[in-house]
């Protein structure tokens, strides 16, 4: 089994990671919702295994290409960015912008305050910015 330190996983998100906060439909609510997506992308699937393996996420296949990637949603996704946050070195902004979002996420049954959702909207926007410089 291959050893991962935290310092490598962080360069290794820096160059095949991406975070996003997706504004979907919830099968749940029926209402719109905002959900912190974090992927990272591989062909070599064993490596994501081995991620896996150790802080958990779910590992998917994309269609019709030869790589897989490793996926955190919600809270598993700020345990696993509060992980990496101090080794991350290009996607440093991205990374604290989504720690703050998850700061201010309340609980499931929690209706969210309008002066919240429009600084979670500021960041999601930021972050899709940041990820289109990328």
């Amino acid at each position: 089994m291959v050893k991962i330190s935290n310092e490598w996983l962080g360069g290794f998100f820096d160059g095949e990671g991406c975070v996003s906060i997706t504004n979907s439909h919830s099968r749940r609510t029926g209402k719109r919702q905002l959900k912190l997506y974090v992927r990272i992308t591989q062909k070599n699937t064993s490596i994501l295994q081995a991620i896996k393996a150790r802080l958990g996420g779910t590992l998917r296949m994309n269609k019709g290409k030869s790589c897989g990637y490793l996926e955190y949603t919600c809270k598993k996704a700020e345990r696993f960015l509060k992980v990496i946050a101090p080794f991350v070195i290009v996607k440093w902004e991205v990374v604290e912008l989504a720690l703050k979002y998850r700061s201010l996420v309340g609980p499931r049954s929690y209706r969210t305050p309008k002066k919240i959702k429009e600084q979670m909207l500021e960041i999601r926007k930021k972050i899709m910015e940041l990820n289109a410089a990328d």
